[in-house]
């Protein structure tokens, strides 16, 4: 009865084990989960703060799998536009962004307190977030 006993455990501890290096794992060595990076030189936050008068940046804060952009006033702190985005973190140098249509879009890691919509912040139409 002890031998069966000891099975069972040696049983139940390898099933908890491999369990744990389910594909999940690898998220949570994901950077970007649980982070603010902030764009002040963002186009649409130049119409949003001449619009408005206040000065706005564009912000995004990343969760595991999602991200919320939005608008936000530097001297007030309020957020407009708010929009929940899909992502998918590729590896330090880059992560995709994914649209509700499938579509998407890669962003770079310029360095570990900068990403951007281009490899490089000299390119045509680039924006850059700095983190938080």
């Amino acid at each position: 009865m002890k031998k069966h006993l000891w099975l069972l455990i040696v049983a139940v501890i390898t099933a908890l084990s491999l369990q744990s290096c389910s594909s999940d794992d690898d998220k949570t060595n994901n950077p970007l989960a649980g982070t603010k990076w902030v764009c002040d030189n963002h186009y649409a936050a130049y119409i949003y703060s001449g619009l408005s008068g206040e000065t706005f940046v564009h912000v995004f804060e990343f969760s595991k799998t999602t991200c919320v952009g939005y608008f936000q006033s530097v001297k007030s702190g309020k957020k407009e536009s708010e929009q929940t985005l899909k992502y998918e973190y590729i590896d330090s140098k880059h992560f995709n962004f994914i649209g509700d249509d499938g579509k998407v879009t890669p962003w770079y890691f310029l360095s570990p307190t900068e990403l951007c919509n281009n490899q490089s912040k000299s390119e045509s139409y680039s924006v850059v977030y700095k983190k938080q």
